[in-house]
């Protein structure tokens, strides 16, 4: 972990992009946290800048539309556990999710941030490929 890493909170999806764009390489997305501290105090990633995005507006939704469960890049694990409108289009989705963790780790975690840490052994992404095979949509 470097000393220097200047942290950067963004309220606008454009801001957080604008931030990124100045420094791709030296720069780190920040989300829920989850897996981004643990590999970061490891060492398996560094970061001049770290871009937190939790306060983005308009990145955490969880909703269906036109039968497709949609969600943010920022949805937390329990907000896509708890939805009703989820658990009616895609109860397994939410019944994974209910095994994720505890609690205090579905509040932060995010969907984003999860898949994009593209760890093999995570329980979402191996939900999400049989339910891109065989169940229902979603985006």
């Amino acid at each position: 972990m470097s000393g220097n890493v200047t942290f950067h909170r963004p309220s606008t999806l454009e801001d957080a992009l604008g931030l990124l764009a100045r420094n791709p390489e030296e720069s780190k997305l920040l989300a829920g946290g989850t897996a981004f501290t643990i590999l970061w105090r490891s060492g398996l990633i560094q970061a001049e800048h770290v871009i937190c995005c939790g306060a983005v507006a308009g990145l955490d939704y969880v909703r269906v539309e036109s039968g497709t469960t949609v969600l943010g890049a920022l949805a937390t694990f329990r907000a896509v556990e708890v939805s009703q409108a989820v658990r009616q289009q895609c109860p397994v989705l939410c019944s994974t999710l209910h095994h994720v963790a505890n609690l205090r780790v579905r509040n932060v975690a995010t969907w984003g941030g999860n898949l994009a840490e593209a760890d093999s052994s995570s329980d979402l992404p191996a939900v999400l490929v049989a339910l891109a095979t065989t169940g229902p949509a979603w985006a």
